[in-house]
């Protein structure tokens, strides 16, 4: 055979053999995605970092004392507990305080997002910062994939980053997620607006309870305190009908705190001694809204019919 047949054959061989790039004979090849898009899935690098369950830590079982369980009054995170928090996480669509809607844990507690990250490619919250703001991780394990619940985000918006330790922090719509250290149970937003750049996570990663003119919703304040040198109302007396009209039902209530009503969502009007917060659901939850002083018609509030609980100030 002459040795130009034999240069001939060598370079055809060389363009019909299958190259690493290319999927099955006659498939076409499979896109291997940008690195900014590669958070967004389940899996840095080829190496599979979660196991997604479209549902809820409780409805599977899972073990006590594990997961976001590990820390269910929240705090700062202790090692002697590290490992079993990262056995799995949960991400679901609640509300807190006046961020309606925000994500929490398993635990109910507030998850954050910091506008100081680098979104889809890291953390910039290390050290001292992630004793404050511990970020939600899992970590990849011998024994079986960590897990992750989620009954009710897209799963496109989820994903994850690398972080030094070689755990792998949580993101939604691109932005690592926190908890913060000062909440220690469901409904607090005390993370909210810290430093101007420390927001509760919206379902789809934007920052939760900003107004329409960009300033952050506050967290709720403490039984009794004054806001702005406005008195905390002591007493409130709420109507059916608007107009404080006696012909219909009255209900008046007085405490230190939280107090639920009796008969909630069919208040139209309320009489009131000072700054009144009421919320759509029991325990202070749900949707907020804050009433000045009386109201002749909580239509003006977009409340009318969804009183179920308020914060009173000892008299």
């Amino acid at each position: 055979m002459s040795r130009r047949r034999i240069i001939l054959l060598v370079a055809l061989a060389a363009l019909t053999a299958p190259t690493a790039a290319c999927g099955p004979a006659g498939g076409d090849a499979e896109p291997v995605p940008a690195s900014s898009e590669a958070t967004n899935r389940p899996d840095i690098e080829g190496e599979e970092v979660f196991s997604l369950v479209a549902s809820t830590a409780h409805a599977n079982r899972s073990e006590p004392g594990t997961g976001d369980w590990a820390f269910p009054r929240g705090g700062r995170v202790t090692k002697n507990k590290l490992a079993a928090s990262q056995r799995w996480v949960e991400v679901r669509v609640s509300d807190a305080g006046a961020l309606d809607p925000v994500v929490v844990n398993g635990a109910g507690l507030t998850l954050y997002r910091f506008d100081d990250d680098d979104a889809n490619v890291r953390s910039n919250c290390n050290g001292p910062c992630a004793e404050v703001w511990p970020p939600v991780t899992v970590r990849v394990r011998q024994d079986g994939k960590p897990k992750v619940f989620n009954p009710d985000i897209p799963r496109r918006l989820l994903g994850v980053v690398p972080r030094a330790d070689g755990s792998y922090q949580l993101t939604i719509g691109g932005w690592p997620v926190y908890r913060f250290s000062g909440d220690t149970r469901p409904g607090d937003t005390n993370g909210q607006g810290r430093d101007g750049k420390w927001f509760g996570v919206a379902p789809d990663g934007d920052r939760a309870g900003v107004a329409p003119d960009g300033s952050p919703a506050t967290a709720t304040p403490p039984s009794g305190e004054a806001e702005q040198g406005r008195k905390v109302a002591t007493q409130v007396t709420f109507f059916s009908d608007p107009n404080r009209a006696e012909s219909g039902f009255a209900e008046g209530l007085t405490g230190d705190g939280c107090v639920d009503v009796v008969a909630a969502g069919v208040h139209s009007s309320l009489q009131t001694n000072g700054e009144l917060r009421m919320w759509s659901r029991p325990g202070c939850q749900g949707e907020l809204a804050v009433a000045p002083g009386d109201v002749d018609d909580l239509r003006e509030l977009d409340f009318d019919n969804k009183v179920a609980s308020v914060r009173l100030a000892a008299k």
